[in-house]
């Protein structure tokens, strides 16, 4: 019997921005692609036999971090982290997304598997209301994992978010805050809504268009913000602090009795043993709001906290001192912030973020043992054969384009990882573009 796995990760499927303005523009329904995933369907239930198919959508489909938009107006409240806002979110999100709806119905019916895996941004899959949406309009045999899935052709899959400690929850089986009920705010979730969301010109799916340097962010301000109602500073600034702040009061504390329990359900699912799933567990990353100061300096605070208080000691010295040990206060506070600049140490790069959530793939692929494993996440799609083992990540679907008008795509294919055993034999395939109705192997991975 052949099986055909085929992984397909971080969609970031949300409600879609009405009109054809600059502002949320990669929101615009003509950007979606809602499209080339029917055609995508298509071919599969044309090419492979019925009921030979797994198709693993290895998290952030939907995207619950993003700013709600209803009766077209965009919301600027607080992320959907109860089961009640999770299940209104949904419903919006479904409602302008009907063609990929249909075509996973198109899927199940005939006779191919289903499988979510929760990803980082979209942790509420987990509330039973927002399955049983998903249930009802798509089939009720769905398969949800909270953490990993261990497909039949014993391929591993997770979305990888757990070795990044932006968006890594402690016990990604139960991803709740203390009370229980609401998911738990990770820094990278918090950063989205209060900060890149709420900066519309950027694309918060290419690093590039919101990474600037300092004179970048002057012209991006000029040409976009300059003489407009809408304020790139302001939005930093409040945005920055209400992170800061709800990552402070929400974070977790261990408890070893969530831990027992998150080991009891993967062994129910895999049948791995405790001990290859407890060295597993180390491999995740420490979440980043235990390290206060890190987060601090990550939103950049430490340099508006030390502006601040420069600007105090300024007026300070120049109400009881005078005019020259202000500039002299001014002088050394300069020095100060320079050495402050240079001899503190920096926080990790993206780049040496996602460096290290490959390298725990790897990790991962040795303590378990398994033929191929595949990762999700950091949005980079690669797939290596190294001693017929496969290692790939399934990139991403999302509307990446170089400019605001979005005008200069990316990459125009959809990677897809497709991965084939027949009979008792080896795995075989590896990673492919989607693109314009063709499957086209990818060659340079």
């Amino acid at each position: 019997m052949t099986i055909h796995t085929i992984v397909i990760s971080d969609i970031h499927l949300c409600e879609a921005m009405p009109g054809n303005g600059l502002w949320l523009r990669y929101r615009q329904k003509k950007y979606f692609p809602d499209t080339d995933f029917s055609q995508l369907v298509e071919y599969i239930c044309a090419t492979a036999e019925p009921k030979s198919v797994e198709l693993v959508l290895n998290g952030d489909i939907f995207d619950f971090d993003v700013l709600p938009i209803i009766d077209g107006e965009v919301l600027y409240d607080d992320c959907a982290r109860s089961e009640e806002h999770a299940i209104e979110t949904m419903k919006r999100i479904l409602q302008d997304h009907t063609v990929f709806i249909a075509a996973l119905r198109k899927l199940h019916s005939a006779g191919h598997r289903l499988v979510f895996i929760s990803g980082n941004h979209d942790t509420q899959l987990i509330f039973e209301g927002v399955r049983t949406i998903l249930r009802t309009k798509i089939s009720h045999n769905i398969i949800f994992r909270n953490w990993f899935y261990i497909s039949p052709n014993k391929i591993h899959i997770e979305h990888g978010n757990q070795y990044d400690s932006y968006t890594c929850y402690r016990y990604p089986a139960f991803p709740f805050d203390d009370t229980g009920k609401n998911i738990q705010p990770t820094l990278g979730s918090l950063t989205c809504r209060h900060l890149v969301s709420r900066m519309g010109f950027f694309n918060p799916h290419v690093d590039n268009s919101f990474m600037l340097s300092f004179s970048e962010y002057i012209s991006h301000w000029v040409q976009h913000y300059f003489l407009t109602k809408r304020s790139l500073i302001f939005a930093w600034m409040k945005g920055s602090v209400r992170t800061f702040v709800t990552t402070w009061k929400s974070r977790t504390h261990i408890d070893e009795r969530l831990l027992g329990r998150m080991l009891e359900e993967a062994y129910t699912e895999t049948k791995i043993s405790r001990e290859l799933l407890r060295k597993h567990i180390l491999e995740f990353a420490k979440p980043s709001e235990d390290a206060r100061i890190r987060v601090l300096r990550e939103l950049h605070l430490d340099y508006l906290t030390l502006c601040i208080v420069v600007c105090a000691l300024m007026v300070f010295t120049l109400t009881f001192s005078g005019e020259y040990l202000m500039l002299k206060t001014a002088i050394a506070s300069c020095i100060v912030l320079s050495i402050y600049h240079y001899i503190l140490p920096k926080n990790e790069s993206l780049n040496s973020i996602f460096a290290r959530v490959n390298a725990c793939e790897r990790n991962i692929s040795d303590i378990y043992k398994v033929p191929a494993i595949v990762f999700g996440h950091t949005h980079a799609a690669f797939g290596i054969w190294q001693n017929e083992k496969f290692i790939g990540n399934s990139g991403t679907w999302t509307p990446r384009f170089l400019d605001i008008e979005c005008t200069k795509p990316l990459s125009t294919g959809r990677p897809v990882i497709w991965l084939t055993r027949q009979d008792a034999g080896n795995l075989s395939g590896g990673l492919y573009q989607w693109e314009n109705g063709v499957l086209k192997k990818n060659h340079h991975s």
